[in-house]
């Protein structure tokens, strides 16, 4: 657990930490995202259903004086009052050629035109009896009465009647379509006032279909034909565009990103701060214990060596052989106690070490070292010495050297030999002599890692030991499988991943 929760803080305090932070907040923005467009989209679609109604109640007084002009007997004494209503600006009624014969203005254009040259003449003049016409919102345009040029006066809607029959002018002229425009600009800024994201704008033959959504700068534009219903049809007749601030969205995107990061920094400092603490508290207790154990185990060696010397120093004649070989076996003790606590000071802070490259020709060169008269030491075959291992080299030595060591004096074989064996996931480092076999018990240690008290070294001995194997063994996150095979010896199997394999 231990480990694992290391190689979390590792990956923590890594760059991909900050891609993986980068990413999930790419995901909280990318959803949020879609639900404030969703909203937004909601938002609009409710603002058009009420921009639909508020234009079928503008337009409402249209069809009333249509039916008035029809069934009154002087249809120029009614028109002009439309044009107390303040969305309308232009009343008309148009023969069956196409010439206006009676015209009101509310800009006092009373000049007479042929319409038969604009684009909606052509829907019009095909119009059924007692049916209706909406134009699309454009520009209105006169001829100028003394130039002949075309003057836009205003953006407007047309609404065309055809007559059930033809209504008589006051200049005896028979016309047969009854024409009002609609002043949208007006309309347009009442719904400011109301609807306080939307714009009205002219459609152009290619903004027919459906709504549009899009993003331009920091804004969420959303744009619908607004079409309205009149004569029992569907007609298109402007476009509404509906504008939506997200520059907050990004900067609160932004702020995420920052907290989250900050966060990260604040756990990674917290945590190596505690690191460091038990770290330094760690490193008290060791060195007090080292104190301990120096003081305990160097006092014998020390001691034998200082009387040896007192005695040679009081005789007269030279030291024997025997004497000499003495003092030097004080000295070796010594040796080997300062080594020991040498290796104890490593082992004590394993989690700290790095691990790098090591060559599996190291092993070899560990066994050289071994060799002994009566005892014939095998490694690996020498075509696979190039091998790497990502290890921390020492205590990976001190880890196969502990089970060689312990095949040489306690196996009671003749042979111990390595070799490799590879599988889909697993480098295995075999390590088998021909000895008695191990004793149960260790097989359990070894095979359950059943041993958790950590004491340091076994007592009276300087080697190793199963407790520190282990250890090694989880530091690198290795599998250990020991067992007895069935022809006489043991065999160790150390089950190195992939991961940490690197073939030359």
């Amino acid at each position: 657990m231990k480990r694992r929760f290391s190689q979390l803080i590792t990956f923590i305090n890594s760059r991909w930490s900050n891609i993986a932070l980068l990413s999930f907040a790419l995901v909280v923005s990318y959803f949020s995202f879609r639900g404030i467009t969703s909203t937004f989209r909601g938002s609009t679609y409710q603002d058009i259903f009420q921009l639909q109604e508020l234009f079928q109640e503008y337009t409402a007084s249209i069809e009333d004086y249509s039916r008035q002009v029809v069934n009154s007997e002087n249809a120029e004494r009614i028109m002009p009052r439309l044009l107390q209503r303040d969305n309308i600006f232009q009343i008309r009624l148009i023969d069956s050629a196409g010439i206006e014969q009676s015209k009101f203005d509310e800009y006092g254009f009373n000049n007479k035109n042929d319409v038969t040259t604009r684009p909606y003449w052509e829907n019009v003049s095909n119009l059924d009896t007692d049916r209706w016409f909406v134009t699309q919102a454009e520009p209105n345009y006169e001829n100028d009465p003394e130039t002949g040029e075309q003057i836009i006066t205003n953006k407007t809607i047309r609404y065309f009647y055809h007559f059930p029959k033809s209504i008589q002018t006051n200049d005896s002229q028979y016309t047969h379509y009854f024409a009002v425009n609609l002043d949208y600009t007006k309309l347009e800024e009442e719904l400011d006032s109301i609807f306080t994201n939307q714009k009205l704008f002219l459609l152009g033959s290619e903004d027919l279909q459906s709504p549009k959504e899009y993003l331009s700068g920091t804004s969420w534009i959303t744009e619908i034909p607004l079409k309205i219903t009149f004569d029992n049809n569907r007609w298109t007749i402007l476009g509404t565009r509906f504008t939506y601030d997200l520059s907050w969205f990004y900067f609160l995107s932004v702020c995420l990103v920052i907290a989250l990061y900050l966060l990260k920094e604040s756990f990674v400092q917290w945590q190596a701060k505690r690191l460091l603490t038990e770290r330094m508290e760690g490193q008290d207790k060791f060195v007090q214990s080292w104190v301990n154990m120096a003081s305990h185990h160097f006092r014998h060696p020390l001691a034998n060596i200082s009387a040896r010397l007192d005695i040679l120093k009081y005789k007269k004649e030279a030291p024997t052989k025997k004497e000499i070989e003495n003092i030097q076996s004080s000295f070796n003790d010594f040796l080997e106690v300062f080594e020991y606590l040498k290796k104890l000071q490593i082992l004590n802070d394993l989690d700290n070490r790095e691990f790098k490259w090591h060559s599996l020709k190291a092993i070899n060169e560990l066994i050289l070292n071994r060799k002994a008269t009566s005892f014939e030491t095998i490694g690996i075959p020498i075509e696979f010495e190039d091998i790497e291992v990502y290890v921390d080299p020492l205590p990976f030595e001190w880890a196969i050297s502990e089970i060689i060591d312990n095949s040489i004096t306690h196996s009671k074989g003749n042979k111990v030999a390595l070799s490799l064996n590879h599988t889909d996931k697993y480098l295995f480092i075999r390590i088998e002599d021909d000895g008695e076999g191990i004793p149960s018990k260790v097989l359990e240690t070894i095979n359950q890692r059943s041993l958790k008290q950590d004491k340091g070294f076994e007592t009276g001995s300087f080697g190793l030991g199963l407790l520190q194997f282990n250890k090694i063994m989880d530091q690198h996150s290795f599998k250990v499988r020991a067992e007895n095979l069935g022809i006489g010896g043991s065999r160790i199997e150390i089950g190195i991943p992939n991961t940490s394999i690197l073939r030359k």
